[in-house]
């Protein structure tokens, strides 16, 4: 990458979450079939609620296990739609151990 470039978390309606590979398989694949099921299906109204219940002035939050399947961690992001920098730590082996997001929400 070059010196001013970087990897980024692209946010677009200003929510954003954690989730590993299993669990983003599993919703989609719930998704696709509620919708399927119901052409009105919205999947962020099965998060409302818990979400709503978290909220503070300008933001919320959940961490949750959906269906009693998979972990996931939802919350609004920093300021909103846009892409914010991301860095990964690595262990000995060179193999991911944890990924730091910055929201752009501390100097």
């Amino acid at each position: 990458m070059k010196e001013d470039e970087f990897f980024g978390y692209d946010v677009n309606t200003g929510m954003g979450c954690f989730m590993d590979t299993e669990a983003a398989l599993y919703l989609q694949t719930y998704e696709d079939k509620r919708y399927k099921e119901d052409n009105d299906f919205y999947l962020y109204e099965e998060f409302e609620e818990a979400l709503a219940q978290n909220y503070k002035h300008t933001w919320d939050w959940l961490v949750t296990r959906f269906h009693d399947k998979m972990d996931i961690a939802m919350f609004t992001t920093g300021f909103g739609d846009g892409m914010y920098p991301s860095f990964w730590g690595l262990d000995e082996n060179g193999e991911p151990a944890c990924l730091v997001t910055d929201f752009l929400i501390m100097d």
